[in-house]
């Protein structure tokens, strides 16, 4: 509840100056509206380990949105997540590494040389050195989704540097995840939405 309390003003938009910042808060990650894929895919999450709907159905909306090339889970616990992420852009060609990989080689070989459009990085061990080793992937159109960024004061500190980077643009903290964009063309800006 406190949560909720602290990010009230920023619900659905409000209180966010940047156009674009405002329609991406109310058209992406607050939409409620029913997709087309929700139905069939809510008939599979009684199958081993998954994240909240609420946070798999923004999944989907993201790469709807961004409609990525290349989409890229780490962490295989979920391949639910990643069926979301890769439904919201039919296209897209998608892969699935459990993180217990050599991040730069892994990223080398199911990229092939192409920019990472959309990264969805679930909290493995070594998920700082996944986002380091992403951070040589990406572009100004690219999209990293980090996975509990408050789970616990290191993980929270983490994000906080994170933010910092010269590399980074614009991040919503949204408390379940952090959403991290890279286009430089837009003022850096860090949002705390409340994510409903």
């Amino acid at each position: 509840m406190w949560v909720w309390t602290c990010r009230f003003r920023n619900r659905k938009g409000y209180g966010v100056h940047s156009p674009s910042a405002f329609y991406f808060i109310r058209a992406v990650i607050n939409e409620k509206e029913a997709y087309y894929a929700y139905s069939e895919l809510k008939e599979k999450r009684t199958m081993g380990k998954m994240f909240s709907e609420k946070v798999d159905k923004l999944l989907f909306r993201l790469s709807n949105f961004t409609q990525p090339h290349s989409i890229v889970q780490v962490g295989g616990d979920y391949p639910l997540s990643l069926e979301y992420l890769s439904r919201g852009c039919k296209s897209a060609s998608c892969g699935l590494l459990d993180g217990a990989e050599s991040p730069d080689e892994s990223l080398r070989m199911i990229l092939g040389g192409k920019p990472l459009d959309l990264l969805h990085l679930t909290l493995v061990p070594s998920y700082q050195q996944w986002f380091k080793a992403a951070l040589g992937y990406v572009n100004e159109s690219s999209l990293i989704v980090v996975e509990d960024i408050h789970k616990s004061k290191e993980h929270y500190t983490w994000w906080k540097t994170v933010q910092q980077l010269k590399e980074v643009g614009i991040t919503y903290d949204l408390y379940e995840v952090g959403l991290i964009f890279f286009d430089k063309s837009k003022i850096k800006q860090h949002y705390k939405v409340n994510f409903i």
